[in-house]
């Protein structure tokens, strides 16, 4: 009976590390991509602000796909 009881102890120990430390491998990559996320916001609330539809429209690819609550917008 101990044995399964710490055998089950065990298994929930490895079950919550391993998901832990596969986080912290990708943090760096998580800044960056946060800190390039939150520059494309500055610049479109910028373009927003200014009504400048070019500088908008600069922001996206040709194949974007923008989802508002409004509907979906594709292209530039």
């Amino acid at each position: 009976m101990k044995i399964r009881l710490l055998l089950a102890l065990a298994g929930l120990v490895i079950g919550f590390a391993l998901p832990a430390t596969a986080l912290e491998g990708n943090l760096a990559g998580d800044v960056k991509a946060l800190d390039e996320f939150g520059a494309f916001g500055k610049k479109y609330d910028e373009a927003y602000n200014q009504s400048d539809a070019a500088a908008l429209a600069a922001l996206f690819t040709e194949d974007a796909v923008l989802v508002t609550p409004e509907g979906l917008f594709s292209g530039r």
